[in-house]
């Protein structure tokens, strides 16, 4: 068994990585963020607001992302959205590249919505804990796509100002797709 081990986390998933850093500092020697979702300073508590807006989205996705023909017409409606940065639409023009995107949405939403509406209150929520408060002994890295319009680079050099022992690399002409093809052997290679 390791004693010690590294965290990796991509998107939403920097939230349960922070939790893991935060609560077992002992064990984790290192944690990557790689375009991950950070806490929003200030976050409130989710309102009422949020309970109606999942309840519209559940019942409008439902019937958008139940099979591969629907999300394909989804996906094509929402492009813009789902893709605003040159280099995120550059890579999703390639139709192996669209597809392997629905296939993975497919994937997640077929059986059920309930990890995205789980997701959307987590990222809803105030995390529970101050950055400040991380271990410096577990050292973070941050590789974030300028272009990233999901998981702001604002939100991540906030967060990067908080976290005690952080070092970060912000790429300037990548997405928050486009990263991954782009520069994945580069943010590898500083996990050495």
């Amino acid at each position: 068994m390791f004693k010690t081990f590294t965290l990796s986390a991509i998107g939403g998933g920097g939230y349960h990585a922070l939790a893991c850093v935060y609560k077992i500092p002992p064990r984790i020697a290192a944690y990557h963020a790689m375009n991950a979702a950070f806490p929003k300073p200030g976050q409130k508590p989710p309102g009422i607001g949020l309970k109606i807006r999942i309840s519209l989205l559940r019942s409008y996705f439902a019937s958008k992302l139940k099979t591969k023909e629907t999300i394909t017409s989804f996906v094509k409606k929402q492009e813009s959205k789902l893709f605003p940065s040159e280099p995120d639409k550059k890579i999703f023009a390639d139709a192996t590249m669209f597809q392997y995107y629905v296939d993975l949405m497919y994937e997640a939403c077929h059986r059920s919505l309930a990890g995205f509406i789980t997701d959307a209150k987590v990222f809803n929520s105030p995390i529970g804990f101050s950055l400040k408060e991380l271990s410096p002994s577990v050292k973070v890295t941050i590789h974030h796509g300028e272009l990233n319009m999901t998981d702001t680079p604002a939100v991540a050099r906030a967060s990067q100002a908080q976290l005690p022992n952080c070092e970060a690399t912000y790429f300037p002409n990548e997405g928050i797709f486009s990263i991954f093809m782009n520069r994945l052997d580069e943010i590898l290679d500083s996990f050495k």
